[in-house]
């Protein structure tokens, strides 16, 4: 017995081919949508003002440098010469985060550093927001702190407190995706 597929049947096959290639667009662009505003609050949330202790707040300080001029002396003969100079470099005021707070930008380079990856289109669906390791590898040390605590004792050992930004954005993030492809299924069938 073997099993003939009309022309309907072919025709019916491929409409359900675009039927699911057209779902599948629409998982991928609630997933992309959802990563895209999952980055901008991260990064608004490690820009937003902390309310820890204020470093830096110092007057200019001066050094010298030694820096390599070209000279003319008499009868135009130019001749290298080093002679120092004097820098000014004004400290910047930096206040830090709290325990528990998301780490405070100073220099930029865990800003810089996220990076945001989407599989092909074989490997399935999802979205992936790092801190690139290579760059910025202190990120697991602020999200989930380093050290065990001191007893008691100050500046022992090199305790630090974590400073989570990426764990609690990822467990709001999971349940709104779940939400959010169940909404893209939903509007799929009733055909929106």
């Amino acid at each position: 017995m073997s099993l003939r597929i009309g022309i309907d049947g072919r025709d019916g096959f491929l409409a359900l081919r675009i039927q699911q290639a057209k779902l599948d667009e629409r998982i991928r662009e609630s997933i992309r949508e959802l990563t895209r505003e999952y980055r901008a609050e991260l990064v608004s949330q490690l820009r937003s003002p902390k309310g820890g202790r204020l470093y830096g707040q110092q007057k200019a300080r001066s050094f010298y440098r030694r820096q390599r001029v070209t000279a003319t002396i008499f009868g135009g003969q130019q001749v290298k010469v080093s002679r120092n100079v004097r820098v000014t470099k004004a400290t910047k005021a930096y206040r830090a985060s709290r325990p528990g707070e998301p780490p405070a930008v100073f220099t930029g380079t865990l800003l810089r550093s996220i990076r945001t990856k989407f599989p092909s289109r074989e490997k399935g669906y999802g979205a992936k927001v790092f801190a690139n390791r290579g760059t910025a590898f202190y990120r697991h040390f602020l999200e989930f702190g380093a050290g065990p605590p001191s007893r008691g004792r100050k500046g022992a050992g090199g305790y630090r407190a974590p400073r989570p930004v990426f764990s609690p954005l990822q467990a709001r993030l999971e349940v709104e995706l779940s939400g959010r492809v169940l909404a893209a299924v939903n509007s799929f069938v009733s055909g929106d």
